[in-house]
């Protein structure tokens, strides 16, 4: 097999940790050798995108763009980015280096597909909502989209630094009932929209759990699929 995963990370460390974790308890390999060949770069220093969309700090493009260049060299034949807002530049990093990328926007809007979901909440960074990524890719297959209000969006920002800062649980505190409101506003199923989110809700009930579109193990799911079942 001739296939090799580029997993352009570091956005952030932690989260790429756990979306490799994720792949390699997904793969349906019986030794080391069937296990998935990757290329994974997990480096922090890309500044912050979040920053940059909404307050014109540094731009994080020249330093993915970089980034990608060395996963392709390397012999990616597929690349990955686990994070949600680093999805903005997608258009662009693909055309730089004409590399194919499998989308976690799409792997997430083709589940609410699978699932026929009408109406679908969202968790994300102030950025990836001002950006409309999810909101367009919601509203473009006929489906409502539901978002946090300004406070409750506050609360999620909170949520999602104290998890880059290693304080799961506060992330958690400050994230679930907002999850909670999105579900009693009639969302029938919450996306976790960034890679900090399921970090944080690993521990969530069952039925929870089922509500939530889950960005970081949906793409997973794509990532097995490309490697081990795609011609």
């Amino acid at each position: 097999m001739n296939k090799k995963l580029g997993v352009l990370g570091g956005m952030g460390p932690m989260a790429t940790v756990d979306f490799v974790k994720r792949i390699v308890e997904k793969s349906p390999a019986c030794s080391d050798q069937e296990h998935m060949s990757m290329i994974i770069s997990n480096d922090p220093l890309i500044p912050d995108r979040t920053k940059h969309i909404l307050e014109n700090g540094e731009n994080p493009l020249k330093k993915m763009l970089n980034n990608l260049v060395n996963l392709k060299e390397s012999g990616a034949t597929k690349v990955v980015i686990p994070c949600n807002t680093a999805h903005y530049w997608l258009d662009k990093l693909s055309c730089n280096e004409r590399v194919s990328f499998i989308s976690i926007i799409d792997a997430v809007m083709n589940e609410a597909g699978r699932r026929s979901m009408r109406r679908v909440g969202v968790l994300a960074t102030n950025a990836t909502i001002q950006t409309g990524i999810y909101t367009k890719a919601i509203e473009s297959r006929g489906m409502k989209a539901l978002m946090p209000s300004k406070h409750e969006q506050q609360l999620v920002m909170e949520g999602i630094y104290c998890v880059k800062a290693g304080k799961i649980a506060e992330g958690r505190a400050l994230m679930e009932p907002v999850f909670d409101s999105l579900i009693k506003k009639g969302a029938e199923g919450v996306v976790l929209g960034c890679t900090e989110i399921p970090l944080a809700f690993d521990t969530l009930p069952v039925d929870k759990m089922e509500k939530a579109l889950d960005s970081l193990d949906l793409l997973a799911d794509q990532c097995v699929n490309y490697y081990y079942y795609e011609a």
